[in-house]
C-alpha cells in the first residue's frame, strides 16, 4: 500500500509508520520476545524444549505463528500455586514489581496481573494516543468515575498525567449514579472536567439518571470534550444517542487490560465501531474459531496478542476469548495499523450452519429498528453447529416489523431468511447477570 499520511496524532512517527515498517519491527520484537521468554520463564523453557524449539528457530512472522503455540488464561490458572502465582510465567524477580493486580474474573478464576511502572508508562502511551484528537489540552481536569480499582485505571491515569500533562481527579463514585449526587452539580463544575472515564453500564447508568431528571450534561459540565467508555460493545446507533444526549464524542475503548493492549475508535473513520490496534507495540492476530489459523480481512475469529512492552509476563500469542473480524489495514485517517471491531466473548458464539453469530449482530439490526432498550436472548443449541438462528426478543413488535427484523439480520449475516426466527420472550424472563447486564445467550438442548 501507499505511504502513510496520519494526522493529528499524538505520535505521528509511530502512528503512521508504512505497513512494511510496522511489519519489519515485529519480526524483531518477535524474536526479542521469544529470547526473554524462554531465558527467564520455566513455563516457555518447558513448552520449547520438550518441542526441540530453540528461539533462534524464530526467525520471521510466519516462523512465529507456525511454530509458537497460542496460550489461555488456563495454562496459568493450571499451573500456579502459592509458590508460583504466576503459573511459570513471571520473568522478573518479584521484587523489581512496581503494581499487582487481578483480573475481573470475567472468563473464570481471577488472574494476577504484576506489572512495573515502565510497562505501564508504555500502556499510558497508547491510550494518549486515542485521546489526543479530542482536543485535550495541558492542564484539562480528567474524571476517572469508578474505576479506580482496576489496572485500567492506573493505566489511563498515567495516560493523562504522564503523556497528555492533565490533572486526574479520581472521583471513587459515579457522578449521578444515585440521585444525591444530583445536588452536586456545583461541584463538578468546580472540577471542570474535561474528559470523564467510566464504565459502559455507569454510562448507562448516569444518562437514564440524568434525562430522567431533566439534567444536561452541559450545565454539569460545561468544558466537557469527550467521554470514555470501556467494558462493553457499542453499536453504531447507540453511540449516536450517547453522543447527541452529551454532547461530546464517545471514545471506546477495546482489548484486554492484561495485556496492556487496546484498541480505540478514536480516528476520523470511527464507525461502526471500527478501530486500531497500535501494532508498533504488539503483534495482533485474529485467529479462527476452530481451527486457530490467521484469518483473513473480512473474516471473524478470536483476537490473540503479543505484547511488546510487557516483559514481566511475556505472554507469547495470548488468545484473549474475544472475538472480532479482520478490517484490513487500509483506513481514510491515513493510518495502516490493522482495523477491526470487538464482536464479544467467543462463549456468546452461536454457530448457525457454519456463520459465527454473536450478539453484535442483533443489536445492531435492532438498534437500527428503533428498540435499542429492549432486551433479547440468542439461543444456543448444545450441538453446534444448528440449523436454525433462533432469537427472543422483548419488544412488542407487528408482525410486519418482526418479518423485517428477521429479512435485515438474513441479510447481515448472508443466511436465508428461512434461517432465522424471531420469537417472543416478556423481559421479565430473561435473568439478569449483574445490576445492568442481561444474560445474552440460552441454553437449549436439543428437543
Amino acid at each position: 500500500m501507499g505511504e502513510s499520511a496520519a494526522t493529528d496524532a499524538f505520535n505521528p512517527e509511530r502512528e503512521s509508520m508504512e505497513r512494511d515498517e510496522i511489519e519489519n519491527r515485529q519480526e524483531r520484537m518477535l524474536r526479542e520476545k521469544v529470547e526473554h521468554a524462554y531465558e527467564n520463564t520455566s513455563h516457555y523453557r518447558e513448552v520449547f524444549d520438550e518441542a526441540d524449539l530453540a528461539p533462534s528457530d524464530i526467525k520471521t512472522i510466519n516462523d512465529y505463528q507456525r511454530l509458537v503455540p497460542t496460550m489461555l488464561k488456563e495454562d496459568v490458572r493450571d499451573n500456579r500455586s502459592v509458590d508460583d502465582p504466576f503459573g511459570g510465567f513471571l520473568a522478573v524477580d518479584r521484587d523489581e514489581l512496581d503494581y499487582l493486580h487481578t483480573s475481573t474474573g470475567t472468563t473464570g478464576t481471577p488472574t494476577f496481573m504484576p506489572v512495573q511502572e515502565e510497562e505501564v508508562s508504555a500502556a499510558g502511551e497508547l491510550i494518549a494516543r486515542t485521546l489526543y484528537q479530542s482536543g485535550l489540552e495541558e492542564g484539562d481536569v480528567a474524571l476517572n468515575a469508578g474505576l479506580y480499582y482496576h489496572l485500567y485505571s492506573r493505566m489511563i491515569e498515567n495516560a493523562y498525567s504522564e503523556h497528555l500533562g492533565m490533572t486526574h481527579f479520581n472521583r471513587g463514585g459515579l457522578p449521578f449514579e444515585i440521585e444525591s449526587d444530583l445536588e452536586n452539580v456545583e461541584l463538578w463544575k468546580m472540577a471542570d472536567p474535561a474528559i470523564i472515564n467510566m464504565t459502559h453500564s455507569s454510562l448507562q447508568k448516569a444518562t437514564a439518571l440524568l434525562q430522567e431528571h431533566d439534567v444536561e450534561p452541559s450545565d454539569a459540565f460545561p468544558d466537557l470534550k469527550a467521554v470514555v467508555t470501556a467494558g462493553a460493545v457499542v453499536t453504531g446507533t447507540a453511540r449516536q444517542e450517547l453522543e447527541d444526549f452529551w454532547g461530546v464524542p464517545l471514545i471506546e475503548h477495546g482489548g484486554p487490560t492484561d495485556q496492556m493492549s487496546f484498541m480505540g475508535t478514536f480516528c476520523e473513520a470511527r464507525t461502526e465501531g471500527w478501530g486500531h490496534f497500535f501494532e508498533d507495540q504488539g503483534f495482533h492476530e485474529i485467529l479462527d474459531l476452530d481451527t486457530l489459523e490467521p484469518v483473513a480481512e473480512g473474516e471473524r475469529g478470536e483476537h490473540t496478542y503479543t505484547t511488546f512492552h510487557l516483559d514481566s509476563t511475556p505472554y507469547l500469542r495470548w488468545r484473549s476469548e474475544d472475538a472480532g473480524v479482520h478490517g484490513g489495514y487500509d483506513c481514510s485517517c491515513g493510518r495502516c495499523h490493522m482495523r477491526t471491531q470487538i464482536l464479544g466473548r467467543t462463549v456468546q458464539e452461536v454457530n448457525v450452519q457454519g456463520t459465527s453469530v454473536f450478539p453484535r449482530d442483533f443489536e445492531g439490526v435492532r438498534d437500527d429498528h428503533g428498540y435499542p432498550e429492549s432486551p433479547y436472548q440468542l439461543v444456543r443449541r448444545s450441538a453446534q453447529p444448528q440449523d436454525l438462528l433462533k432469537m427472543l426478543f422483548s419488544a412488542d413488535i407487528s408482525d410486519e416489523e418482526r418479518d423485517s427484523i428477521v429479512a435485515d439480520l438474513a441479510e447481515t449475516l448472508d443466511l436465508e431468511e428461512a434461517a432465522v426466527d424471531l420469537g417472543q420472550i416478556d423481559e421479565e424472563d430473561i435473568p439478569m447477570k449483574g445490576e445492568w447486564k442481561y444474560e445474552l445467550i440460552r441454553e437449549k438442548d436439543e428437543e
